[in-house]
Formats: C-alpha cells, structure tokens, sequence
C-alpha cells in the first residue's frame, strides 16, 4: 500500500521470498536485507543480490542488534572479510526497549 500511495512501485521491488526461489537479472542501487534471521539466510541473500549491487551501491542489513548472534555475526564477517564496507550503524531501539540495528554499508573497496 505504501508504494502506491508514495508512488515508488517502478523504483522499489519488495521480494517476499527465499533467495534460492528468485530469478533475479537486474541492477540495484540499495539492497535492504530483512528476512528470515539465521546467518544462512543473511548470508544467502548476500551471495545472491550482492554482485548486482552498482558500483558505490548501499546495502542494508536490519535487525543486527536484535539477532546478534546470527544477523549481527553474518553483518560482521561481512565487513571483516571486506565484501562490505561500514558506512553507518543505526541503534534503533523498538517499542519495547529492545535494540534492533541497521548496518549500513557499501560494496567492498574504497569510497
């Protein structure tokens, strides 16, 4: 509903699916990884969309915090390996006072 009302649905493709599933041919400008929250499954949509990021591309990666021990862990072998690039940590902190966190990064190499 959001994009229609914001008007973003020729800008924005929300894909509801396991990496594996996706057929996928297309650049990207920035990838928000939000799925299911095992390292598996962060590292799956990362090998799978990473390589169509565009050159200075931003990649996104939520609930860092919150799932440290598996989507934290995948975030930093991310940035320890250098296919990623921290650009900025954001420490949101939900309703309930848990933290949940956003990495945001770039492809790997110098800015």
């Amino acid at each position: 509903e959001h994009l229609r009302v914001l008007d973003l649905g020729k800008r924005i493709t929300f894909i509801n699916s396991k990496s594996e599933d996706v057929s996928w041919n297309t650049s990207i400008d920035m990838m928000f990884i939000d799925g299911w929250h095992s390292y598996d499954a962060v590292m799956a949509d990362f090998d799978k969309f990473s390589s169509y990021v565009v050159k200075n591309g931003i990649i996104a990666i939520h609930d860092v915090f919150l799932y440290n021990d598996t989507v934290g862990t995948a975030a930093q072998d991310l940035l320890d390996t250098g296919k990623l690039q921290h650009l900025e940590t954001v420490d949101d902190v939900f309703s309930d006072d848990r933290r949940i966190g956003m990495l945001i990064g770039r492809m790997g190499g110098k800015i």
